[in-house]
């Protein structure tokens, strides 16, 4: 409905664009056609020598937005149907449009429309926007801007307390006059916004996992592309060449070599989760004023859980009674989960404690209630998570972290009004902000505040006096500001507001504020780009009690000797009740340029000093020094920096050295020639402690990728990397799915890749992480040779070989022998300190390729694997594969003939119960022939003999599958391919034999067919079955699609 309604007002503003009078809109299920135009009816009066003659004509109006060579367009749109084994009857719909232009003077349009999984109503018509995958369409006049789909929406230059960002999927609609301005827009959004800050560790670049306040990760799915990194208050970039990469399955983000992680550091992220409770509705209303100089912007912001629809669970009257009694807190509202299943039917037992009824674990299949838990503050069961993967809560009479009560959750609310208003001119700026916010943590709640608690105020004042002249002469300008801010405990905002380094900058914590004022006065004072002067003053006081003030001043500029230098000194005294400390900063560096060659030189000091008590009082100072060459055209940066730091610490007999750090970096990013291009780094910090009760800390970081391209026949790409993380043991927890959704189905105990299995599984963290060293270095390459034409001595034959393929090294490791790490000494990798170790070697060597009618391919294959990061799963494995192939080709049919030999070597570290030593030999015939232009007859023929060594195992296999495929003219083609598959040998043999198939008899079937109807129309038929032998139904799957493209 909210598609359909924006469709028709988009249409509605172009036809008053166009002065028209009415508007016809027709609408069909599926069009035979794309027409290429939209029809507006208007009408005007005929001339007539009769003034009362009011003869009005019906006139047509054209706009044809297709043909015109301003608008650039391309787009598929298909509609089709899945039927499943079950007979369930699915209606799918996709798109994938793009349109960018002028579709009439003035007026410019862009937009993109992709979704594979359409909904589709009866009417022909899509559900709603939020349905569709990824939409974005921008339809722009100087006079106004209409905005629907995926994109970043937000306000800016509002102040302190009226700047937002959000990555959402809605409409925006915004217009102006003159120079006032006016907008609105409305959102539908699953995810919540979540900020986590913690510490670095020294030289641990990851992973830190992002986790909801109760510590769970595996519940909570990150919105890809949604998190904001900080450290120390600076913004950081996504990628491997930059700052940090992110999993945003598993909730973990990496730091690259770039981005040194120290002891100290405040991290910040900034990130959404989707809500699998509720969907949120955004309203927001814009308003922004400007005349003379004068400016008054406002907005309105609501942002609400719709708890009329939940996702995942029916909002009864009985839970509208329980949210509505609850309040505020999450623990109030609650159904009792325990079922009662039947004797031995269920997993927990019930028993009366203190005339309360508890549940008591007895394992599968053992007790009489099936129980679901939940997280509370004050409960009575603790989780564990056996080494197999299974999860069980136990009943703990001294408290746990757990209730058998599944938790209702609670629909929140948030509003929000802002307004900031002033006066603006050449030398003055005086500004004021006034917000009021009501956030109702369970919008449904009797007891909820219905008033607008929460306030924030600012005001704001710069003066810019004219530039300072003595006798007709320039020298300088000054700019002189104050600001104040202030804020009460109930004040909530869309999005971060505050400073993210705000608590460690100013040595307090905002979370238990309750009153917050905020002042801050700016000198600033320019002369040319020789000096650079700001001073500042900061004061804050929260909650009456606490005091923090802060003096900064900096220093800076350029001089024909100097080519820029930076001095910054920083004090500042924070008193919080009995406790008062002071911490002094002192910065500064210089820079010398000579030709395209910098040295950098710079001193830094932090001194904290607690008054009241002479205790871990802290001075830490750092030399460093840079040296770098830049030849300013972006294909050559090289350099060195260097830093000594030292720390000192007072424990109340004077000050002592705590440690020594030498920081060293080497850097080079380079392009050699047209064919050779490097970008290295190595990061290195070895702290020394002198303490006898610390360990000596080294850490190495290094990133190198060499890229060799010359005519694309020689191309080779090294990538080396080595990164200090930590990681903790963790276990596999399997859940069952329902049928067909999982990723492995369970044989014969085991648990194997399975697209359409009916098991998957989430990682749980056990115990304390450990630091580790990791190493990776991949080399992937393409050998083309060049052919020699005469025959004269050896090299003519050896030209005829051509060879690609990868060899890649990974290694994580808890050694302390980092060096040998670093070195890739192949000897001591893969040792009792390995958590994670592979090598892998894929390689293929051609001869005669050229020639075309007769070559040879000879295929290797080498994977030696360890794993003990899963404590239920310790495993090692090494497979070696050998492929030599004859290639026969001509215009009538191609063959090849390959033999296969495999070893495969798998146990677990821990248990021999499915340790497996497995020989494969295979036998594989290709053969394709070409009766005519438009046929294709093709066949596989296939014998294998696995053997189990260590079970004494035998299974013998044949394997046929034909396929032909039949074009029509250009028009389309068919495909049709059958798989017979029979494996011989005892039952219930390993799953690793027979390509996992199962013994006895196993069919595949496998039609498609695509057929283009015209120019624009295609259609698509296709069909997948199978019926294996471990089976007991047979799976398949019919797909239709209707393709429209232009």
């Amino acid at each position: 409905m909210i598609r359909k309604a924006l469709s028709i007002f988009l249409l509605l503003i172009i036809s008053k664009l166009f002065s028209l009078d009415s508007l016809t809109i027709n609408r069909y299920l599926q069009p035979d056609t794309l027409s290429n135009s939209i029809k507006f009816y208007g009408y005007y009066q005929e001339k007539s020598s009769d003034s009362l003659d009011l003869n009005y004509k019906e006139r047509e109006k054209r706009v044809d937005l297709f043909s015109d060579d301003k608008l650039k367009k391309t787009g598929i749109i298909y509609r089709g149907f899945t039927i499943d084994n079950d007979g369930s009857f699915k209606l799918n719909s996709g798109l994938n449009l793009k349109l960018e232009g002028e579709i009439y003077r003035n007026l410019s349009i862009r937009a993109a429309i992709n979704d594979d999984e359409l909904a589709l109503s009866s009417k022909g018509e899509t559900e709603s926007v939020s349905s569709i995958d990824n939409i974005f369409m921008e339809v722009e006049h100087p006079n106004f801007l209409l905005r629907l789909g995926d994109n970043q929406f937000g306000t800016e230059n509002r102040g302190s307390f009226g700047n937002f960002k959000r990555e959402l999927s809605g409409g925006f609609l915004s217009g102006k006059y003159s120079k006032q301005k006016g907008s609105l827009f409305y959102a539908l959004t699953k995810s919540k916004v979540s900020t986590l800050e913690f510490e670095g560790i020294d030289g641990v670049q990851g992973p830190y996992r992002l986790s909801d306040k109760e510590g769970n990760i595996e519940s909570s799915i990150i919105v890809p592309g949604s998190e904001t990194i900080f450290i120390n208050g600076e913004k950081l970039s996504k990628g491997r060449d930059k700052d940090y990469t992110i999993d945003y399955d598993f909730g973990e983000i990496f730091f690259t070599p770039f981005r040194v992680i120290k002891s100290g550091d405040k991290i910040v992220v900034d990130y959404e989760i989707d809500d699998d409770n509720y969907k949120k509705n955004i309203y927001m209303g814009d308003l922004n004023l400007k005349k003379n100089g004068f400016f008054i912007k406002s907005y309105y912001y609501s942002e609400n859980d719709d708890y009329k629809n939940p996702i995942g669970f029916d909002m009864s009257d009985e839970y509208k009674t329980i949210l509505q009694n609850g309040g505020d807190d999450p623990d109030s509202s609650y159904i009792k989960s325990a079922k009662f299943m039947g004797e031995n039917l269920g997993t927990y037992n019930d028993t009366i404690i203190n005339g309360n009824r508890y549940y008591i674990y007895a394992g599968e299949n053992q007790g009489s209630y099936n129980v679901n838990f939940s997280k509370f503050k004050n409960g009575f069961y603790d989780r564990e998570i056996s080494v197999d993967g299974k999860v069980k809560y136990i009943y703990n009479p001294n408290g746990g972290k757990y209730m058998h009560y599944t938790k209702i959750p609670l629909p929140s609310k948030l509003d929000y009004n802002h307004y900031h208003f002033g006066y603006r001119n050449r030398r003055l700026t005086v500004s004021g902000e006034f917000a009021f916010s009501r956030f109702q943590r369970n919008s449904l709640s009797n007891i909820r505040d219905k008033n607008f608690t929460g306030m924030g105020n600012s005001q704001f004042v710069e003066y810019r006096p004219p530039p300072i002249e003595i006798n007709s002469k320039s020298y300088g300008e000054i700019k002189l500001n104050f600001k104040r801010n202030s804020y009460n405990r109930s004040f909530f905002t869309p999005s971060r507001f505050s400073d993210s380094n705000f608590s460690k900058e100013y040595g307090v914590d905002l979370k238990d504020s309750t009153e917050f004022s905020e002042y801050k006065s700016n000198m600033f004072y320019n002369y040319k780009s020789f000096v650079r002067v700001k001073n500042s003053f900061f004061y804050t006081e929260i909650n009456d009690s606490t005091k923090s003030k802060l003096l900064s001043s900096s220093l800076n500029g350029e001089t024909p000797l100097i080519h820029n230098y930076n001095l910054q000194l920083k004090q500042r005294e924070t008193e919080n009740g009995e406790n008062r400390f002071k911490r002094e900063n002192y910065d500064g560096d210089l820079t010398y340029k000579i030709g395209n060659i910098f040295i950098n030189p710079g001193y830094k000091r932090e001194i904290i000093k607690r008054e009241n008590k002479n205790i871990n009082n802290r001075d830490k100072a750092n030399n460093l020094i840079s040296l770098y060459y830049d030849d300013n055209s972006g294909s050559n940066l090289s350099g060195v920096d260097y830093s000594y730091e030292t720390n000192k610490i007072d424990s109340g007999k004077g000050y002592k050295d705590l440690n020594f750090i030498n920081s060293f970096k080497l850097y080079s990013k380079k392009i050699w020639n047209s064919s050779l291009r490097s970008n290295f780094i190595w990061n290195r910090r070895d702290i020394h402690y002198a303490v006898s009760d610390s360990n000596n800390t080294v850490v190495d970081l290094i990133r190198n990728n060499l890229n060799y391209n010359f005519d694309n026949r020689y191309i080779l790409n090294f990538d080396y990397e080595v990164n200090s993380t930590q990681e903790s043991s963790s276990i596999k927890v399997y859940y069952e799915t329902e049928p067909g959704e999982g990723e492995y189905s369970l044989v014969n105990g085991e648990y194997i890749s399975d697209e359409n299995g009916n098991w998957n599984y989430y990682i749980k963290s056990q115990g304390k992480a450990i630091p580790l060293t990791s190493v990776r270095a991949t080399l992937n390459y393409d050998i083309d040779f060049e052919e020699l034409e005469e025959n004269v001595n050896i090299l003519y034959w050896l030209s005829r070989f051509d060879t690609y393929g990868s060899i890649s090294i990974e290694e994580k490791s808890s050694t302390e022998d980092k060096s040998d790490l670093i070195l890739l000494n192949l000897n001591k990798f893969q040792n009792d300190s390995t958590i994670y170790g592979s090598i892998e070697i894929e390689n293929n060597i051609i001869f005669n390729k050229e020639y075309r009618k007769l070559y040879f391919d000879f295929g290797f294959y080498y994977n030696n694997r360890v794993l003990r990061q899963y404590i239920n799963e310790r495993e090692k494995q090494k497979i070696r594969r050998y492929e030599p192939s004859v290639i026969f080709s001509n215009r009538s049919y191609h063959t090849k003939l390959t033999y296969g030999f495999e070893t495969d070597k798998f146990y677990y570290l821990d248990s021999n119960i499915f340790s497996k030593d497995i020989v494969k030999h295979y036998y594989k015939f290709n053969i394709s022939l070409y009766p005519s232009y438009s046929t294709t007859i093709s066949s596989l023929f296939k014998y294998g003999y696995d053997k189990d060594l260590n079970r004494e195992q035998k299974v013998q296999y044949y394997e046929i599958s034909p396929e032909i495929s039949y074009s029509f003219s250009g028009k389309g083609i068919v495909r049709l391919g059958v798989t017979y598959f029979r494996a011989i040998g005892k039952d219930n043999y390993s799953p690793s034999l027979a390509e996992g198939y199962s013994k006895g008899e196993n069919y595949r079937v496998n039609l498609n067919g695509n057929y283009n109807i015209n120019e624009y129309f295609s259609f698509n038929l296709g069909y997948n079955g199978r019926m294996l032998s471990r089976d007991k139904e047979f799976i398949h799957e019919l797909n239709a699609k209707l393709k429209l493209e232009f």
